[in-house]
């Protein structure tokens, strides 16, 4: 054949090719990989927003750079896919080792049906930096990928313990292994983490301490941390004080025992904690009163523990605490609420029942202004409560505008059942059962609109109206 045919050929197949194919820049390995893909995860049953244009024909070569399929990214010159992202898409089925050959940097299948085991071909890949399971059924031991930076198997079925191996991931960024059937301990390295700014251990039967290197060698990234959901023994240790961005911090529903810790504050800059959970734990002794030099507390929740002694005055009596969200209920408190509470203007929540509080409710209560639901039942509280909740003079009436949600059930209150109560705009269940009031609610409550719920004095059953 001539040269000169030959380069007609070579023009006349070019023209060929887009008048009838679309020209595929990804190598055939890459193709049959991505196919692979589509049928090992029943890619006929996917969801029709992503299976749409997922097409493999010898008729038509559908480019996944160029042609839009749902979840392929690939890099600027459209030749290799870096990104495959296929969550809700109602995938099924399993993981094929093949996907190795793809040069992913992020394989994220999350929210989906998927199955079986991470084949150790797909960890491996060398360019993987983001891998992300949550929310299949997936099983086996965990795995290790050693370049990994972010790693999401939330709400699967993996077991075994965690190995002493992943201190070797010193530049993973976030792990999140929650919700998973993890048992042993959490190994005494993993403070090699020191690059984690998010870890969740939450929801699994990890037992044993908190490795105190978690708290000496996170300190710098660390603003993520939840324990939540184990059964850890042991204290909580003081160095937590030293995580220099810790904003979330959650050990409910462990076995910890002792004292909350307290720490010298004219000596130490703390964390900026947002959200601390405590709750449901065998911490002892009193409410330290660091929290309330925590200027950017939003949620404290302590419930259901054995602490005792009083409520810190100084924990609410600041105008510009952000404090919303305050959960003390179910410990053995003993003392009034205190007198500054009413400073706490940003309040929404307040959960004190199941104590031993004593006195009459603070006048200064009626400065809450964002309060929306109030839980003060079996406790010893005493006098006649009306106007913490209302209080008029000739000038102004004061009022709780935003509470929804009250009981006073199971204290010791005298007088007329509090009408003030039901003046309240907003006010749709009120409790006050098992009380000393006296009288009756009144008839205009039992048809106001907005009252979904009244338990009156003296009865020992919920009454919905």
């Amino acid at each position: 054949m001539s040269l000169l045919c030959s380069q007609l050929l070579v023009v006349t197949l070019t023209l060929l090719c887009g008048v009838f194919y679309q020209c595929v820049a990804l190598s055939d390995n890459e193709l049959l990989a991505l196919e692979d893909f589509f049928v090992a995860t029943n890619g006929g049953d996917w969801d029709p927003l992503c299976e749409e244009k997922w097409r493999f024909s010898s008729s038509y070569a559908s480019d996944p750079c160029l042609d839009g399929w749902h979840g392929v990214t690939c890099n600027t010159q459209n030749t290799s896919v870096k990104y495959l992202e296929l969550s809700y898409c109602q995938l099924q089925g399993t993981i094929p080792s093949s996907l190795s050959i793809l040069k992913l940097h992020t394989l994220n299948v999350s929210n989906n049906a998927m199955q079986g085991t991470i084949p150790d071909t797909v960890l491996d890949m060398t360019g993987l930096r983001v891998l992300d399971f949550s929310y299949n059924q997936m099983i086996g031991t965990l795995p290790t990928a050693t370049r990994i930076r972010v790693l999401n198997l939330y709400d699967n079925s993996f077991w075994g313990t965690i190995p002493s191996t992943w201190s070797q991931l010193t530049g993973i960024e976030a792990l999140n292994i929650s919700k998973n059937q993890l048992t042993g301990s959490i190994p005494d390295n993993i403070g090699s983490l020191s690059k984690l700014w998010t870890l969740d251990l939450s929801e699994n039967m990890l037992n044993g301490t908190i490795p105190f290197d978690l708290f000496k060698r996170m300190g710098v990234h660390l603003n993520y941390l939840a324990l939540n959901n184990n059964q850890l023994t042991g204290t909580l240790h003081s160095e937590v004080y030293r995580m220099d961005r810790l904003s979330d911090l959650d050990v409910s529903h462990n076995f910890l025992s002792g004292e909350i810790p307290g720490v010298n504050i004219s000596t130490r800059r703390l964390p900026p904690f947002r959200h601390i959970y405590l709750a449901d734990n065998h911490f002892t002794s009193t409410i330290p009163s660091i929290f309330a030099f925590m200027n950017d507390l939003v949620i404290l929740d302590l419930s259901t523990n054995l602490l005792g002694g009083p409520i810190p005055n100084l924990l609410f009596d600041n105008d510009e605490s952000p404090l919303k969200f305050v959960y003390f209920q179910t410990n053995q408190l003993r003392s009034v609420i205190p007198e500054g509470i009413g400073h706490s203007f940003q309040l929404s929540q307040l959960f004190l029942f199941e104590n031993k509080l004593t006195g009459t409710l603070p006048e200064s209560m009626l400065n809450l202004m964002q309060l929306e639901t109030l839980l003060l039942q079996d406790n010893e509280l005493s006098g006649k409560p009306g106007r913490a909740f209302k209080s008029s003079n000739s000038s102004e009436v004061k009022m709780m505008v935003e509470l929804q949600i009250l009981d006073l059930s199971n204290n010791l209150f005298t007088g007329n059942v509090p009408t003030e109560i039901f003046e309240l705009p907003n006010i749709r269940y009120v409790s006050i059962t098992e009380g000393c009031f006296e009288g009756s609610i009144p008839r205009s409550v039992c048809t106001a609109a907005t009252m979904s719920h009244v338990s009156p004095p003296q009865y020992h059953h919920q009454h919905n109206i």
